[in-house]
C-alpha cells in the first residue's frame, strides 16, 4: 500500500511506544523492539499509518512479539561403543550459538557408562530400527528405541529425568543408512548416528536432532506447501 507516513507502537499504560526505524529504498523497515521485563506474555506491535498528512493514522497491523525467560537444559551424550566419543566443548559452544539466540543455553556432559553391553550391541548389530511404521517415522519411538532407553534407566536409577540423551550408535537400520540422526518429537532421548566416525564434533546436527525431540519441531519440508525446499535454505 502507498503510506504517506507508517510508526510502530507499542501499547502501555500512558499511551504508546514509538519504535525506532529505518527504512530502506525498497520500503523495508528494521524495528529496534524493546526487551521488556514481563516474560510471560507476547508484546502487540501495531504499524500506524496515513495516506497522506491530511488523513489521521489508523492500524494497519499488527504482530506479536513473543518474549521468553532465560533457560538452561542439560544434555548428556551416551556412546555405546568404547571407540565413539564426542568434543564435548565444541558441541556445547555450537549449540548455544544456536539456541542461544532464544535465551536457551545448555550444559553437555559425557556419560561413558553405556559402552560395549552384550545386549545393547546385539539390538544395533545390524543398525537401529527408526521406523515405528511408515506413518510415524522419526515421530515415535521404535521398539528398539524404546528397549534402549529401558536398559539405560535400568542400569542408571538415579537417571536425571529432565535432561536429554544423545546416544552414540553405530548407523540407522536398512534403508535408512544415510540418516545422520533421530530424535522422535516430544521424546527426550535421541540417537546421533556415527557410521564411520568414531568423534562426534557437529553440535548442528545436534541442536537439530534437540528441535525434534525437545522442542517438538518438525521439518519445514515436511509441510506440503513447503516440500521442494529441502536442503535449499539454511534453517536448523
Amino acid at each position: 500500500a502507498s503510506f504517506e507516513s507508517v510508526l510502530f507502537v507499542i501499547p502501555c499504560e500512558s499511551g504508546y511506544i514509538q519504535l525506532e526505524t529505518t527504512k530502506d529504498a525498497n520500503g523495508n523497515y528494521e524495528l529496534n523492539i524493546p526487551g521488556l521485563a514481563d516474560v510471560a506474555s507476547s508484546t502487540p506491535i501495531y504499524a500506524i499509518a496515513r495516506t497522506s498528512d491530511e488523513t489521521p493514522y489508523f492500524d494497519a497491523g499488527k504482530m506479536m512479539q513473543a518474549n521468553y525467560a532465560e533457560r538452561t537444559h542439560k544434555l548428556i551424550i551416551v556412546p555405546t561403543k568404547e571407540e565413539y566419543s564426542a568434543d564435548i566443548a565444541k558441541i556445547q559452544k555450537q549449540i548455544n550459538a544456536i539456541y542461544g539466540r532464544v535465551g536457551v543455553t545448555y550444559t553437555v556432559e559425557e556419560d561413558r557408562s553405556f559402552t560395549n553391553d552384550e545386549t545393547v550391541n546385539f539390538i544395533l548389530e545390524d543398525g537401529l530400527d527408526v521406523s515405528a511404521d511408515d506413518e510415524s517415522r522419526w515421530q515415535v519411538e521404535s521398539s528398539e528405541m524404546k528397549l534402549l532407553r529401558d536398559l539405560y534407566e535400568n542400569s542408571h536409577p538415579d537417571m536425571d529425568k529432565k535432561a536429554a540423551y544423545l546416544f552414540l550408535v553405530n548407523q540407522a537400520e536398512a534403508p535408512y543408512e544415510s540418516t545422520e540422526g533421530d530424535m522422535p518429537r516430544n521424546q527426550s532421548v535421541g540417537y546421533i548416528f556415527m557410521k564411520n566416525n568414531i568423534k562426534l564434533e557437529a553440535g548442528r546436527v545436534v541442536a537439530h536432532e534437540l528441535g525434534h525431540g525437545v522442542y517438538k519441531f518438525q521439518h519445514t519440508f515436511d509441510y506440503k506447501e513447503l516440500s521442494d525446499m529441502k536442503e535449499k535454505t539454511d534453517n536448523l
